[in-house]
Order: structure tokens, then sequence, then C-alpha cells
């Protein structure tokens, strides 16, 4: 019995041995793949280590990880429950916890879990700078800058808390802070590409492109694989009017990441600035199928539709741009505007009455609905809304211009002629006022001030047809007769040919 008992021992040693060096075994393994990017093999590798000893505190908060790089998000979860259990005190395992709920947009548990970890550690860098970030993406700004600087207080060469409050102030639209921390992240880590990448958004917004596209350049070097880098560069030369660098950058983008739905979106507003607007419609497609909530997508789509003539799509994107953003009435005005093109007057109308009950203050929703009435020949409320519109805006030209179409067709020539004064004193280059003015002139026989105006319409606008042919018209009454010809000419060059065809019923052609 004695020499079995000394057996068992020594068997019972060697067992524990055999353990630790089995575990170590997978630890290394687990380390060795985790940081070659082999997550798979590495969760194979840390479950080993939970099969062999149970209570393998690390092992599951290692696994968590790679579970999280994963996206794997409820495995994860479960292995960082499973480690704070055995060790409720790591302040590390709270931490990382938090950005599994973060990724499973349960925010409040990924604060309580931050607020947790800096309990546990106050001094603990990485939890001010995680809580700081999900404060920026609830929109806490100031709460996210105060965790950012307590962060860098505690521990000042963390190169990523400077891009991450960098990224803050962006969203403030403070750049040159930005760039200022961008600038000491890369101090602390020169080969950090990301900074590189944020620090050229900075000086996109700030208009400085030169500085941007070396940037952009410079992370490209460090990491060929960034395609946010390429799509950078594909927006600054779209902005510089490099129609071709821009459109091979976004190529690039694309090429890297086929599911880059922004870039797909990016590249289609290119297509559609310079004209392409078919191609603008397919890259918008691609951009919606990848991702349905991208306005930008929708906006371009609807911009082409209208460019190639299709209101009635363009309407339906715009719709679709509504429900994403109820709040932004330019989509509202844009859908109102297409249904006005399409002839739809009633849903026109609903679109603009929808857009003053919301914005009262909007003086282009009173304008465009006074257009509508004044087609419906609705006189009284055109009236009333072209009123509006330039009692809110003093200044607004085209009112004023209406509002006068509408006093002469109503025979009140005094306040035509006023409000086309108005119009062109709000703007001298409002080539239809100086057009309306002489119409005015014309029927009160003050020809030479109506062949004034009508010179300066066509001095605005070259191929004004009806400014040639109303100014031939004055001429006419005026019985000089080779000007009045050479302009009904030109006017039906440009293919108004009424006032020819009444010259030459009236015999004037003889004059030539």
């Amino acid at each position: 019995m004695r020499l079995f008992g000394k057996s068992a021992k020594k068997q019972e040693k060697f067992e524990d041995t055999d353990k630790t060096d089995l575990l170590e075994d997978a630890r290394k393994k687990a380390a060795e793949a985790y940081k070659a990017g082999g997550f798979e093999k590495a969760i194979k590798e840390w479950t080993k280590a939970v099969e062999i000893d149970a209570e393998y505190t690390y092992a599951y908060y290692k696994r968590a990880n790679a579970y999280y790089n994963l996206g794997e998000y409820e495995k994860a979860l479960a292995d960082f429950d499973k480690a704070i259990e055995l060790d409720p005190d790591s302040a590390n395992s709270y931490n990382d916890r938090a950005f599994v709920y973060n990724a499973l947009g349960e925010y409040e548990k990924a604060l309580l879990d931050c607020d947790k970890a800096i309990k546990l550690d106050p001094d603990f860098p990485h939890a001010y700078n995680n809580r700081a970030s999900l404060y920026q993406d609830l929109g806490e700004i100031d709460k996210a800058l105060a965790d950012y600087g307590k962060a860098i207080d505690i521990d000042p060469c963390l190169a990523a808390v400077y891009k991450n409050r960098a990224n803050a102030y962006i969203f403030l639209q403070n750049y040159k802070k930005a760039v200022k921390d961008l600038d000491k992240a890369i101090e602390l880590n020169p080969n950090y590409a990301n900074a590189y990448t944020e620090r050229a958004n900075a000086y996109v917004d700030l208009g400085e492109f030169e500085k941007a596209i070396e940037d952009y350049s410079r992370a490209i070097s460090l990491n060929p694989s960034d395609a946010y880098a390429y799509g950078g560069l594909g927006y600054v030369y779209a902005d510089l009017g490099d129609f071709q660098k821009s459109i091979e950058h976004y190529n690039k983008a694309i090429e890297i990441d086929p599911d880059f739905a922004e870039a797909y979106s990016s590249r289609a507003c290119v297509h559609h600035n310079f004209g392409y607007y078919h191609e603008a419609l397919r890259d918008c497609d691609r951009a919606i199928e990848l991702d349905c909530d991208l306005q930008e997508a929708y906006y371009t789509r609807a911009l082409s539709c209208d460019a190639l003539g299709d209101f009635q799509k363009a309407a339906e994107d715009y719709g679709l741009l509504i429900e994403l953003n109820p709040e932004d009435m330019l989509f509202r005005m844009n859908r109102g505007m297409d249904y006005y093109r399409l002839g739809d007057y009633k849903n026109a109308l609903e679109s603009f009455n929808e857009i003053i009950a919301i914005e009262p203050q909007l003086t282009e929703a009173y304008y465009n609905r006074a257009s509508i009435y004044y087609l419906l020949r609705d006189c009284s409320k055109a009236m009333a809304d072209f009123n509006k519109a330039v009692e809110l805006d003093p200044n607004y030209a085209k009112a004023y211009n209406n509002r006068g179409l509408l006093y002469y067709d109503a025979g009140e020539f005094e306040k035509a002629e006023e409000d086309y004064g108005n119009a062109i004193k709000a703007d001298p280059n409002f080539a239809e006022a100086y057009n309306n003015r002489a119409l005015v002139y014309t029927i009160w026989e003050k020809y030479d001030k109506a062949v004034l105006d009508l010179m300066r319409a066509i001095e605005i606008k070259p191929d004004y047809a009806a400014a040639y042919s109303n100014r031939a018209n004055a001429y006419g009454a005026i019985k000089d007769y080779k000007n009045a010809i050479t302009d009904a000419r030109r006017a039906c060059g440009l293919g108004d040919c009424e006032m020819l065809k009444y010259f030459e019923e009236e015999g004037i052609l003889q004059y030539e």
C-alpha cells in the first residue's frame, strides 16, 4: 500500500506537469495564430486550453477577442461573461466586453462596462478611450473629449487616442485641432496609416488639397489595401476637376473592397457631375444594393434621373429620401418640383403644402406653390404666395418677376413695371425681367425704353429668341424695318418664327 501510495503521488505530479505543458503549448500556438490574423486557429487552440482547464480565465478572455474579430459577437459575449465570472475584478474583460455590446447596438451596457473597468482601474487609459468612442458615437462629444483628455493625461504616448480625439474634432468641424492631434499621433507612430488618412480628410475640409494628396499617398504606401485612402484621393481629384484621376482612384478603392458602398456612391457623383448619367445610375444601384440607407446614393440617382428626364423615378427616390430623413426640406422641395415637371400639380401642391406646414419661413416653397397656382390660373392664391415670398425675402428676384406677370395679365401695368424693376434691382443679370419690362414699355409705346431693355436682355442671354422677337416688334413700331427684319430672322433662327411670318404677311420684308 505504501509503495502504491508513493507511485500515485509521482503520477499526480507527472499529470500536473503535463497539463501545464499542454496549456503553454496551446497558449503559444493561439498567440502566434492571433498575431497573424488566424483567428479561427487561435479559437481552436484556446478551446483546447479550456478543455484542459475549464477555469483558465485568460483562455476565455483571448478566445472572446478572437470571436469578436470574426464578428461572432454572441460567442464573444459568452466567453467574456465566463471570464468575468471567473475573475470579476478584471478591468480588461469589462473594457473588451464593451466592444461587443457596442457591436450589438447595446450602448448602455457598453457604457456600464466601461464605467466598471474604470472603477476597477481608475488609471486605465484604454477604458477612457473606449468610453470616449462610445460617447462620440452617441453624439455626446463633450463627454467624449473629456474622456480622451483623461486617457492622454494618464498616458500621453497613445497614438490611437490622439487619432480618435481628432475624429471628434472633425465632427465638430474644428479641423485645425484635428490636424494638431493627428500630427501628434504620427509623431508617436510614423507608420500609423490610418492617422495619415484621417489627417488627409481634415486637410480636404480645410481646402488644402495638396497636403491631402500627400497624406493619402503616404497612407497607401504604408497600407496598399487602404480602400478609404484611395476613395479620398478620388474625392480630391474630383474636386480639382480631374475626372480621369478621380475615377481611377475610385476604381482602385472598389477593386480592393468590392462591397465599399460609399465608393460606388462617390464614383456615381463624379459620373453625374461630368454628365455620365447612365454610369452614375449603375453605381447608385450598386451602392444602394450594398447599403439601403445610403442617402447620397439615392440623391445622386434622383439627380441623374432628373437629368435624363425620368422625373417619375426621381420623385420616387426623393420619396425614399424623405423616409430616411424627414427633416430635410431639399428632398421634399425636389420631389415637389418633379411632380410639377410631370404636370402632377395635385401632388406638387401637396408637397409644397407639407413643406410650408413644417417650415413656414421657407421662401422657395411659397414661390414654387405660387408658380403652380399661376399655371392653374388661381391668381388670388398665386398673388398671396408671391407676396409672402417677397415679404420673407425682399431680394427674391424671381418672385418679383412672376408677380409682375400676374399684374401684367391683370392689366395693372404700373405695378408690373415696378415688380420687373425690383427684380432687376435684385438681380441685374435677370434677362427675363428686362424682356418682360420691355413688353410694358411697348404697350405704353415707349419703344426706345423697350429697345434698351431688350438690348440688355440679349447682352445677358445672346440666344434669347423671345427678346429678339420683341425687339423686332419694337423696331417695327418705330419703322426701323431693317433692324426689325434682322431681329425677326435671328429670332426665327432660334426657333421663334412668329414675328418673321407677321412681317411677311404685312409686306414688311420688302424693306429688307
